[in-house]
C-alpha cells in the first residue's frame, strides 16, 4: 500500500478540523489548532493540544479538512471509532485519562476528559 502525505497550510478560520477516514468506515476528527503531523513507515502521528495519536497507515482511507467535527453518521460515545458504543469505549477513555492522551474522548462536551465521560458512555450503553 502506498500512502502519500502532503505538506499543507490551512487557515483555522476556514477549517477547524482535520479528518481521517479509516478503512473500517470510522472517521477521527482533530482540531487544527497547533496541529503537527509526522509519520514513519507504519503510522501517521497527529499531535495537537489534546496529545498525540497514532493511526496505522494501513488503516487510513482518506484525510481531509472539515469545518465541523461531527459527521452526519456520528455516534455519541463511540470514542474508539468502531461504530459501536460499548465497554471498549469506556476502556479507551480510561486509557486516555491514564496516558494523558485525550483525543476524541470528550463524550459529554465539557472540554475535559474525566470520569464524567465514562459515566456518559455508561449512560448511553444502559439507555440504548
Amino acid at each position: 500500500m502506498m500512502v502519500a502525505l502532503v505538506a499543507f497550510v490551512a487557515s483555522a478560520d476556514t477549517f477547524s478540523f482535520l479528518a481521517f477516514s479509516k478503512t473500517n468506515g470510522s472517521t477521527l476528527y482533530f482540531s487544527t489548532d497547533d496541529i503537527k503531523l509526522t509519520y514513519d513507515a507504519t503510522n501517521v502521528y497527529i499531535t495537537n493540544a489534546d496529545g498525540t495519536e497514532a493511526i496505522a497507515l494501513s488503516d487510513l482511507a482518506n484525510m481531509y479538512f472539515s469545518k465541523d467535527a461531527v459527521p452526519q453518521d456520528f455516534t455519541r460515545g463511540d470514542v474508539n471509532g468502531d461504530g459501536e458504543v460499548n465497554i471498549a469505549d469506556v476502556n479507551t477513555v480510561v486509557d486516555a485519562i491514564l496516558n494523558d492522551n485525550k483525543m476524541n474522548c470528550d463524550v459529554n462536551g465539557d472540554n475535559e476528559v474525566n470520569i464524567a465521560d465514562i459515566n456518559a458512555i455508561i449512560d448511553i450503553i444502559l439507555n440504548h
